[in-house]
């Protein structure tokens, strides 16, 4: 598919949001009015609501530029937060640490000045560990099978590493996380949705759900049930990408949720794993498991497929 129109710079973050999803007042479900001992908090009194509305989380009107700016901007323009894709970012020659992640249900940090000598472990999950992202230098953003994503303080004398904040996001096993700008991470899994995550609340700003409906060749790999969600990369700004098993990678804008273009690129395996249309989904497609940048500045990453490939992007 085409894309849609071209992203903004930089300079252009922060253009204004979407409504939140959830409303300015606390919303009273089917199960708590069925509760006789249900007893409704006033809304002047509900202060975590309330905070929530004043992260973002929540609301009736979409913020415009000058209130999503006062929340979220947070860095320089050439930092690693707003611009991950700069070469001085990318291709660092001495990192002060490697992070690792698996089955073993831990993150854990090592150092290669020394030999690759074990530093810090992160223990918390309770199933295999998918991602892991650098928040803000200091800090670490894990997804996990366990249906949750989870935030870590990197540092002090401690071998046992410090777990700050825990969220569960749904009731999928969460394969992928991306740190944003702005206090915010990206996320999503088997249940075929983006989500944008405020860090200071665990509020949803956004649900985005456009892999799990709409795809190449007439939802052809949304048909046989793929849309689920293996790789995320942060372009710079408000830019981010995504990588799916329904054998595309999508362009959005993390502020408004709208979508910059879709690009399918991985195109199976051909003839060698035979003919008939039984073949197709591995034949025509093939799902993206990892995106990378590639140290120009921002402008070119690549993807990893199922096929055996990997598709260059400019």
């Amino acid at each position: 598919a085409p894309s849609v129109r071209h992203p903004p710079s930089a300079l252009q973050m922060f253009e204004g949001g979407p409504v939140p999803i959830h409303p300015a007042v606390r919303p009273i479900t089917e199960e708590e009015l069925a509760d006789p001992r249900f007893k409704p908090i006033p809304p002047k009194e509900d202060h975590e609501w309330k905070a929530l509305v004043k992260f973002g989380g929540a609301g009736d009107q979409a913020d415009t530029k000058e209130q999503q700016r006062s929340r979220y901007e947070s860095a320089p323009l050439d930092s690693r937060e707003l611009a991950p894709g700069l070469a001085k970012h990318v291709l660092r020659a001495n990192p002060d640490l490697i992070v690792a992640a698996g089955l073993d249900y831990t993150l854990r940090t090592f150092d290669p000045r020394h030999k690759y000598k074990l530093v810090q472990i992160f223990e918390g999950h309770t199933a295999a560990v998918n991602c892991i992202d650098v928040y803000r230098g200091d800090m670490l953003v894990s997804a996990s099978d366990d249906m949750t994503i989870r935030q870590w303080k990197i540092g002090g004398s401690d071998l046992y590493g410090e777990l700050l904040l825990t969220i569960w996001i749904v009731k999928f096993p969460v394969k992928a996380i991306c740190s944003l700008p702005g206090q915010r991470v990206a996320c999503g899994g088997l249940d075929k949705s983006i989500r944008i995550i405020s860090l200071v609340t665990g509020a949803t700003l956004h649900k985005i759900n456009d892999h799990q409906l709409k795809g190449p060749a007439g939802q052809f790999m949304q048909r046989e049930g793929c849309g689920a969600l293996y790789c995320f990369l942060h372009i710079r700004a408000n830019i981010l990408c995504s990588g799916s098993d329904d054998s595309t990678i999508r362009f959005w804008d993390v502020d408004t949720a709208q979508c910059f273009g879709t690009y399918a690129g991985h195109r199976g395996y051909g003839e060698d794993i035979g003919d008939g249309s039984q073949f197709r989904l591995a034949r025509e497609f093939a799902p993206v498991w990892r995106l990378c940048h590639l140290g120009r500045d921002g402008t070119r990453i690549a993807s990893a497929s199922y096929d055996r490939t990997v598709c260059i992007w400019d």
